[in-house]
């Protein structure tokens, strides 16, 4: 069981109990704009992946690394972070990093501070070595690309000062 905390949050895998949150936050249209992809529409789809999630927590082949995030002092949800296996390399584990958090909580930090954490955890205990994020261009950035195809795919190898040297020793 997966449980981290920072100076304002608690991230820590899914149990049971987090369902009726977990329902609301991927069904929530705001919140899932830009992963349309894996929002839910309805109680019966949110039910089985709620539980194919709980099962890949147990699993020793555990895929899915994504974490509730919440209000240390008031336990309020916030979102969704973590990364998602892709490849198991010689070198350790390829992954997808992401995140899903509630607009009311967007511009205070907390995802920069719970991606940090959840980064530290990746490299340090998790056996991660390489992770891959995905970009969606602003209007602006647009202009400036001559062919788009929905995400700029950005490699980050390394993302923070202090996690370099867990990340070349491997």
């Amino acid at each position: 069981m997966i449980f981290l905390e920072t100076d304002r949050l608690i991230l820590r895998d899914y149990t049971e109990h987090d369902f009726e949150g977990y329902c609301k936050l991927k069904m929530d249209a705001k919140t899932m704009y830009y992963l349309q992809d894996i929002q839910l529409h309805s109680l019966e789809e949110a039910r089985s992946d709620f539980y194919h999630v709980l099962n890949d927590i147990k699993s020793p082949e555990r895929k899915f690394y994504f974490l509730h995030m919440e209000l240390k002092d008031t336990h309020e949800q916030v979102g969704s972070i973590g990364y998602t296996v892709v490849a198991n390399t010689p070198l350790g584990k390829l992954v997808h990093l992401g995140y899903f958090t509630y607009s009311k909580f967007w511009g205070n930090g907390y995802t920069s501070e719970a991606m940090k954490k959840v980064l530290e955890y990746a490299f340090a205990e998790n056996d991660v070595y390489r992770i891959m994020g995905a970009k969606i261009p602003t209007d602006e950035e647009l202009k400036d690309l001559e062919e788009f195809d929905e995400f700029v795919w950005i490699d980050l190898g390394y993302v923070l000062p202090g996690l370099i040297d867990m990340w070349e020793e491997k």
